[in-house]
């Protein structure tokens, strides 16, 4: 078998493999990776009934705003790979519960059965068709390591976190359970960013950022300890260190695109007022701007101008 790949394509295949102790992967799961790089083309004509197919339903306003986003070759084609990146993200459309598997192994996610119905079941159970979104916000925490309600307290020791029974207690109810009685690791985790409880030790504050999905070089972590208030037996709170982490992370906006960011997402800003903002938003380094940082401050300046 040859197959010739760019190596861009090259390292998304190697970074995306499964492989065991031995450095080895199964040949099914390599095959399968091959497949999404390697997969057809969709012509622009083609896109509504290419999506119907596989269960996702777009109107026809809606795919006018997808066709613009898609990057087209000289052919007029799209990779289906990339028409499907793109859908990940689309803001609008809908998503028939009835083929949730289809739509997932599409779109990338390997999951085992038993998750998509764990996925399944924790959609709202009246509707047919879902949002998107709603999706892609609950796949990645339905996957994974999971743990009994009685490992809970080991695991979050390990990264940092502690919890009261009375406190465990409270974030499990907000859990959903599994088939088999269990719960997701990655939907505690996320659980916690929103809970109302629990300290952290300071000592292990780069450890549960980390295990929490912040993303922090060491600067930012320095800056945000100067944020933080540290008790007497050296830990913070849970819910004070989130909403000081959410400063410090997310994904970043280069400057000068500031202004085309805010039209794609409907927001339109004169040239004044455009510059203002930039005069109001923070700078880093690489003089680009955390997201977070930046939707408070837009929060800010819509209620200015619109008052």
């Amino acid at each position: 078998m040859k197959i010739k790949f760019p190596d861009n394509k090259l390292k998304d295949l190697s970074q995306n493999l499964p492989v065991d102790v031995f450095g080895k992967t199964d040949l099914h799961k390599l095959l399968k990776e091959i497949k999404k790089i390697t997969g057809e083309k969709v012509e622009a004509k083609d896109i509504h009934k290419t999506l119907k197919n596989l269960g996702i339903e777009l109107t026809n306003r809606e795919i006018w705003e997808l066709l613009k986003m898609l990057p087209f070759a000289d052919d007029k084609k799209v990779e289906k790979n990339d028409l499907l990146s793109h859908i990940k993200a689309f803001p609008g459309g809908k998503f028939h519960v009835s083929k949730l598997e289809t739509i997932l192994e599409n779109l990338g996610y390997d999951l085992e059965n038993e998750e998509v119905e764990d996925l399944r079941n924790h959609l709202p159970a009246d509707e047919e068709k879902v949002k998107p979104n709603t999706v892609m916000e609950n796949v990645e925490s339905f996957k994974g390591t999971k743990i009994n309600a009685d490992e809970v307290d080991g695991v979050l020791k390990n990264i940092g976190i502690e919890l009261t029974p009375k406190e465990r207690w409270k974030l499990l109810k907000t859990l959903p359970l599994t088939y088999d009685r269990k719960y997701y690791q990655k939907r505690l985790l996320q659980g916690l960013k929103t809970f109302q409880g629990g300290h952290v030790l300071e000592n292990k504050l780069g450890t549960t950022l980390t295990n929490l999905n912040y993303d922090l070089e060491n600067k930012e972590l320095n800056d945000l300890r100067n944020y933080l208030e540290i008790d007497n037996n050296g830990k913070v709170p849970l819910n004070s260190l989130i909403n000081i982490a959410s400063l410090f992370s997310g994904n970043k906006i280069n400057a000068k695109d500031t202004q085309l960011y805010l039209e794609n997402i409907g927001i339109e800003l004169t040239k004044s007022e455009s510059q203002e903002l930039l005069d109001t938003l923070p700078l880093d380094g690489k003089h680009f701007r955390h997201c977070n940082e930046f939707w408070r401050i837009i929060e800010l300046c819509i209620m200015c101008i619109k008052f």
